[in-house]
């Protein structure tokens, strides 16, 4: 029942979308912005103009090997800054641009903001906070992820973005479990840099052994049986 109304509470909030700081503050400047999953939010190499803010949804970080190999370096989660190229060189007039693709891996919800109307907001102390804190969690997702890189194996990488999203988007329970609401096998799988098949046998197992158990759209993650991953959550 607890875990029920977590996930109704965790709806509920998303519902509500109050206006973030860009939209109070740099309304003329921001434009919010819906986009399907599998949207492309900027290319690699492209110039910099503006500054995302992501409201919902998950946002991965796509690089490309030499070989034409897409690989899934970083996940955006809501309340962090869709990449940092923007804040580069904020006190010269020369261009910047993306150093990788930035692309929804989930349907999302995004502020787009002229950067140069950011960049006025960091002269204010509030502002400025509350800009720096949502780019230590994006920076802190990012290393959550390089800490496991591609290299390791399926099930640690699975763990590694069970990890991120918990986080970032997950909604404590009070009988110890962690419900993360709206995320699919496709999208743990697309996250892994894994196969549908392999996410699910290794989601199952993990069903299996106490770990999490699994709803229609409704992962839930048992803290007791994963305290070395989600114990400072």
């Amino acid at each position: 029942m607890a875990r029920n109304e977590g996930i109704a509470n965790q709806r509920r909030n998303l519902l509500k979308e109050p206006p973030c700081l860009f939209q109070r503050l740099c309304p003329n400047d921001t434009v919010l912005i819906k986009a399907p999953r599998g949207r492309t939010i900027f290319l690699r190499d492209q110039n910099v103009a503006f500054i995302q803010h992501l409201h919902k949804g998950v946002v991965g970080v796509i690089n490309t090997t030499k070989d034409g190999h897409e690989i899934l370096s970083a996940l955006i989660l809501p309340d962090q800054f869709i990449g940092v190229a923007g804040f580069v060189r904020m006190y010269d007039s020369r261009l910047t641009i993306h150093l990788a693709e930035a692309r929804a891996l989930t349907p999302v919800t995004y502020c787009r903001i002229r950067r140069e109307a950011v960049w006025g907001l960091m002269e204010d102390r509030s502002a400025r906070s509350t800009i720096v804190d949502s780019m230590c969690k994006m920076i802190y997702n990012m290393s959550s992820m390089t800490s496991n890189p591609l290299k390791h194996d399926v099930e640690t990488r699975i763990l590694c973005v069970l990890e991120v999203l918990a986080r970032g988007i997950g909604e404590r329970t009070r009988d110890g479990w962690i419900s993360i609401a709206g995320i699919t096998h496709a999208d743990i799988a697309t996250m892994a840099n894994t196969t549908r098949p392999t996410a699910n046998r290794i989601l199952n197992k993990l069903q299996k052994d106490g770990v999490i158990e699994i709803r229609r759209r409704v992962m839930d993650i048992s803290i007791a049986k994963s305290k070395s991953l989600f114990e400072n959550t």
